[in-house]
């Protein structure tokens, strides 16, 4: 059996590695703020507050503590982790978080750690407030006061317990694989595979079910060996009916968390059966098959779930394959004494690739269909005539290891490259088994795909060592960002403090405006490094907020037209109106940034530059345009890749080759295009449209629309008018707030999640008002509402729209009625 799947221990020791190094990192980091912090407190002038500064960024659990153990402190983290709030945590003796058993070893691990020691990395135990175990990995260092003196312990934990149990889940596979080379017994290599993915998934019944042709149902081999579900286990399923049956009959995975509720659910077995998943067996694009795992009690199953489920199904089904070709065989070689003919029509039809060979001089007696379509040789070209002649084997080496097993022990089994014959190579599985037919020795041979499955598993790993090298980079980059910036804030503040107070001489002035500018250049050039590897590890998030136009293009426009006067350069700015929009400011700011200083840096002295802003109905569109050199139009194609330059050193400009990157994606999480024309000698236009940037203003409308998802909004505000209601539009917390104070809507449909905050201070503060208006609640699937805020409904997205229409329905009668009076 191949083995190309098995990630082995290779990936998983970088793995574990690049974590332990990366917590390492921010270990190092929380304990030094937290050092100063406990340092400080010694001033009764600094207030406790003051460590939520620490919880901002701690995506760790850190609990600090005095030298007898007391909890002293507890960030948001830890509260997640441990399920204790910091008011029932706080001045708790730390013991509280150690598995019984466990509390003198923690003792030990204090008591070395208050004389100064660091304990870093420890694999424990930890147990929640509910009583759960979880598996984490611990690190300890102690706190010093201003003497040095130890004055206390920080505690930083991450819970490991998900990769742990992926570790024990690619155990369990690996032990699937080997079975599936090794077991030529189908009930046996079943059995082996439902203990092992049972302890896997933690289900309650794993049971394979097989396609038998000839009645045409899902029987299952070898039964579900599950407690109390042995009826529905063992029971047989035909096509499209059933867990079983759906998954088979779709060709798709499937998930059902509460069986008893599903309208697929087998009529005699739905009460007995919490929750299930299932997945379909394939074998050269047919499905043979669908592996199930079944849970008494209601689970929540994950796609990670079903993706290695799909795994154990890929590894088992060749084996039982080759097993049942085997019992074929054998039923073959007694069909074949008293049917010949018989025989052969059996072979023709089985969907799994094979041949028959005289042993004597190996000559092809027969070969079926299915190995026809495999290699694509014709049957004529086959028969009568060896192997080898055809040029089968592209390493015919294999094939003489295997025949001399056939020879020695009766059968064997061995994965061969076959050409086809075009000439591509497949891995096959192959089985071959002496047997007599009609009194002469001949070779059974049947044959198993696995060129897609090896493929797919090499793609799998190859993707897994380029996500730990990612991860490993961005933590790399993380700490030497933060190494470079100490030493170069030093550079940038005394050059600043030196230009301010020294009377020294232009000549001198100018080496020092060089040191200053070569090191705001390298800060540019650390933080658009930085910004690129958050992107990559899908990190770069965007903080909407409501700003005026103005107030968003001051600081831009100020400093490109102090660049624009020192190149000698005619800087213009063109906007219309000045309303409020919704934007990260930042990165807005980043992204016209990246463009005017390209601009300026590549248009030779006497020429223009431009920034054009206009505010559409529900766009923002800033429009940089320049008499610069221009780009080659063979490089257009590759204008926004990372690292791509197409003038190295014009006037000796500087740079990485990652602005117009960076800057692609920072409008892409707005939701928004960039585009460009140029031209050499002629020069360039960018224009960045921003859609969803302009809240439109409340006017009194039926229904007030609080979302800030512009396509989500256009949805509903289409039902309303259907019904007949007019609808506003606001995005923000705030305008909702104002829009009511001006007018009250008849209803009001809210997100949860905006820019500034969370949508249910909306409806607080109409409760706190005493004031009631119907709401309807929009929400993503992880959002869980309030149910005291008394929403009329809660809708997850993509939004159901027959339950929003059925409420517009109820909101439009009142207007109706409301306009008839």
């Amino acid at each position: 059996m191949n083995t190309a799947i098995d990630v082995g221990p290779t990936t998983a020791n970088l793995a574990a590695a690049t974590e332990r190094d990366a917590f390492l990192v921010d270990s190092d980091q929380m304990v030094s703020t937290l050092q100063a912090e406990l340092t400080e407190r010694e001033d009764p002038d600094i207030t406790s507050g003051r460590l939520e500064s620490i919880a901002e960024f701690a995506v760790d659990a850190v609990v600090g503590a005095d030298l007898d153990g007391v909890i002293t402190d507890w960030n948001h983290s830890a509260q997640s982790l441990y399920g204790y709030s910091a008011e029932e945590a706080l001045g708790r003796p730390i013991s509280m978080l150690a598995p019984t058993g466990r509390v003198a070893s923690d003792r030990q691990l204090l008591d070395r750690v208050a004389r100064g020691e660091f304990v870093a990395n420890a694999d424990t135990m930890r147990m929640r407030k509910d009583g759960s175990a979880i598996e984490v990995m611990l690190s300890i260092s102690p706190i010093r006061g201003a003497d040095g003196s130890v004055i206390g312990v920080v505690a930083i934990t991450r819970d490991v317990t998900a990769g742990r149990h992926d570790d024990r889940t690619i155990a369990a596979l690996h032990a699937v694989a080997y079975a599936a080379g090794n077991i030529l017994d189908a009930e046996r290599l079943v059995a082996l595979t439902r203990a092992q993915a049972r302890d896997a998934f933690g289900v309650d019944a794993l049971v394979v079910y097989w396609w038998e042709e000839v009645s045409e149902v899902l029987h299952p081999i070898g039964g579900s060996r599950g407690a109390d579900l042995n009826p529905l286990g063992d029971a047989d399923q035909r096509s499209g009916q059933g867990l079983a049956g759906v998954a088979f009959e779709t060709r798709q995975p499937l998930i059902v968390e509460d069986y008893g509720a599903w309208p697929e659910a087998h009529a005699r077995f739905g009460g007995g059966l919490g929750s299930a998943m299932a997945v379909p067996m394939f074998v050269a694009g047919h499905v043979v098959g669908v592996i199930a795992a079944l849970s008494i009690e209601r689970r929540s199953f994950t796609d990670h779930d079903l993706e290695l489920l799909t795994r154990f199904a890929s590894e088992v089904t060749p084996g039982i394959v080759v097993a049942q070709l085997r019992a074929e065989a054998h039923a073959r070689r007694a069909q074949l004494a008293t049917s010949e003919a018989r025989a052969s029509g059996y072979f023709q039809s089985n969907p799994v690739p094979g041949l028959i060979t005289r042993r004597r001089d190996n000559v092809i007696l027969d070969v079926n269909e299915a190995f026809v379509h495999l290699l694509d040789f014709p049957r004529e070209a086959l028969i009568g005539r060896t192997a080898l002649d055809v040029g089968l084997y592209a390493l015919p080496s294999q094939r003489n290891v295997l025949y001399a097993e056939v020879d020695l022990v009766g059968e064997a089994r061995a994965e061969l490259s076959l050409r086809t014959r075009a000439g591509e190579t497949r891995s096959v599985l192959t089985f071959v088994e002496r047997s007599d037919i009609a009194g002469e020795p001949c070779a059974i041979v049947g044959c198993v795909d696995l060129t897609e499955q090896k493929r797919a598993a090499a793609l799998e790993q190859r993707q897994q060592v380029i996500e730990e090298a990612t991860r490993a980079k961005s933590a790399f980059l993380a700490n030497m960002s933060h190494e470079l910036r100490t030493p170069l804030n030093a550079i940038l503040g005394f050059s600043e403090l030196l230009l301010e107070q020294l009377d020294i001489g232009d000549k001198h002035k100018g080496f020092l405006n060089n040191v200053h500018e070569a090191g705001r250049h390298l800060l540019e050039l650390i933080n658009e490094v930085l910004d690129i590897s958050r992107v990559e590890a899908g990190r770069l998030e965007l903080h909407r907020e409501s700003i005026t136009l103005a107030s968003l293009l001051e600081p831009v426009v100020a400093a490109t037209r102090l660049a624009a006067e020192s190149r000698n350069l005619d800087f213009a700015v063109a906007t219309i109106a000045d309303p409020t929009v919704t934007v990260d400011p930042t990165r807005v700011r980043q992204i016209l940034n990246n463009l005017l200083s390209n601009a300026v840096k590549f248009t030779p002295a006497g020429g223009n530059v431009r920034l054009a802003v206009t505010v559409g109905s529900d766009v923002l569109i800033f429009e940089v345009a320049d008499s610069g050199i221009g780009i080659p139009r063979e490089s257009h194609g590759r204008v926004f890749g990372a690292f791509e330059r197409f003038h190295e050193r014009v006037d000796g400009v500087p740079g990485t080759g990652l602005g117009l990157a960076l800057t692609k994606v920072l409008v892409e999480l707005h939701g928004g295009t960039i585009t460009f024309e140029s031209a050499e000698g002629v020069g360039s236009t960018f224009i960045v449209r921003l859609p969803g940037s302009i809240p439109r203003p409340a006017s009194g409308a039926d229904l007030l629309v609080v979302e800030d998802d512009h396509r989500d909004a256009d949805l509903i505000v289409a039902l309303a008018e259907r019904r007949g209601l007019t609808a506003d539009v606001v995005t923000t917390v705030a305008e909702a707030l104002a829009a009511i104070e001006r007018h009250v809507p008849a209803g009001i449909v809210l997100d949860l999640a905006l820019p500034d905050g969370r949508g249910e201070t909306v409806l607080r503060a109409l409760r706190d008002r005493d004031q009631h208006i119907p709401a309807v609640i929009v929400t993503a699937l992880e959002d869980e509402p309030d149910p005291d805020l008394g929403a009329d409904d809660h809708l997850t997205k993509p939004i159901q729209t027959d339950r929003l229409d059925r409420w517009l329905e109820r909101v439009a009668v009142p207007v109706a009625e409301g306009s008839r009076s």
